[in-house]
């Protein structure tokens, strides 16, 4: 392990030195990365279950997986959509789809 002296690399050279990729090569093994895709595949709403709670447990993985914040709106809206309640879904993809720059925020609200 190298010796950290910064919080964030500036750049490559300095990557390694730095807290947060330190700390990512440490807690964010591709096994840990397979887990949370794995769960967030098999995400369900299920019955009962409120939308904001859904919500909350997609976005913390997306989150995980997702750490360079690359993933674009659309691919987050489907991650929220694909398995919400069947009723709410077929109801919400009309909405989104006259929408403009829809985002994962304006989903999640358009299904509460």
């Amino acid at each position: 392990m190298q010796r950290i002296i910064r919080w964030a690399p500036a750049n490559a050279r300095e990557d390694n030195t730095s807290f947060i990729t330190q700390f990512e090569m440490e807690f964010r093994t591709p096994i840990l990365i397979s887990k949370w895709h794995m769960e967030l595949e098999r995400r369900t709403q299920g019955p009962g279950k409120v939308v904001t709670e859904y919500a909350k447990v997609i976005k913390k993985l997306i989150k995980r997986v997702d750490s360079k914040r690359n993933w674009t709106e659309e691919q987050k809206i489907h991650s929220f959509t694909k398995e919400l309640r069947t009723d709410l879904s077929y109801v919400l993809w009309p909405l989104l789809a006259l929408k403009d720059n829809s985002t994962m925020d304006m989903a999640i609200e358009l299904a509460q």
